[in-house]
């Protein structure tokens, strides 16, 4: 990301450099999202001041936390206005997010995964697989150009994102990394019987209206196993009526609680 100065200004010539720009940023997504959702709601047109801001995030507006914030949900692309500026703004292309009650599943994934190439192609190389090793993550971070100092903080970032938009499923036992279409369709219901059914993108319930669509749907459903015992009896030749009347007398009783009329 390239800084440019404000009209007029000059840079000192003496000024100690800052080093790159990051392309990835180093706080999660939802610390970001939360600023910029305070922003919006407490701010006039997506426009609120600084100061005020960081009084209802009850966060010291000249902290390195309110930094980390704003340079972060800067990179994310939710607002601008840097620690020292007076005022944050929401960025145009923000609105989106922050015009429905419950914003749109692809537009978050493309705020807080899409937009960076070392979380996409992180999230595309682990997509239907569990969640790897952290020293194996942060090592594929680093072939995807993230600095050796930032590596641990941004495998963390990534994993706590991908839990945030709800991609990062237990999966028996496992963590597992699904994809975007699959958060819906991963839900469990509950079943009648107590047991629960677990909905999958390759298995979507078809529509009721189609013939088989109600038999495909039950053929789907995962009960608890039935247990069925068989009883053999084997009774002496010699075994007198009486006595074979009384085993079946017994068994009727002790098995099916009959009683004897």
């Amino acid at each position: 990301m390239k800084q440019q100065n404000n009209e007029g200004n000059t840079a000192p010539q003496n000024r100690k450099g800052r080093g790159p720009t990051k392309s990835y940023p180093t706080v999660n997504f939802q610390e970001a999202f939360l600023l910029a959702r305070n922003a919006w709601e407490k701010g006039i047109n997506g426009r609120i001041d600084r100061l005020a801001l960081m009084r209802a995030l009850e966060i010291a507006p000249n902290s390195q936390k309110t930094r980390s914030l704003l340079t972060a949900s800067s990179k994310y692309g939710l607002t601008s206005g840097s620690h020292r500026a007076p005022s944050v703004q929401i960025k145009e292309t923000a609105f989106p997010l922050f015009e429905k009650e419950e914003p749109d599943k692809q537009d978050m994934f493309n705020f807080a995964i899409g937009q960076f190439e070392c979380f996409y192609n992180l999230f595309e190389g682990q997509k239907g697989q569990h969640l790897r090793d952290m020293n194996v993550l942060k090592s594929e971070l680093e072939n995807l150009e993230v600095s050796a100092s930032d590596s641990q903080k941004v495998t963390q970032v990534f994993i706590e994102n991908l839990q945030f938009l709800g991609l990062l499923k237990d999966i028996e036992g496992q963590r597992t990394v699904i994809a975007l279409e699959g958060i819906d369709a991963s839900v469990k219901q509950k079943t009648e019987n107590g047991s629960t059914q677990r909905l999958t993108a390759q298995n979507p319930v078809n529509d009721s209206s189609h013939p088989s669509s109600s038999l495909e749907a039950d053929s789907k459903i995962i009960t608890d196993p039935s247990i069925h015992i068989d009883i053999q009896i084997h009774i002496d030749a010699s075994a007198s009526s009486n006595q074979i009347d009384q085993i079946f007398s017994s068994m009727a009783r002790h098995l099916y609680g009959r009683e004897e009329r």
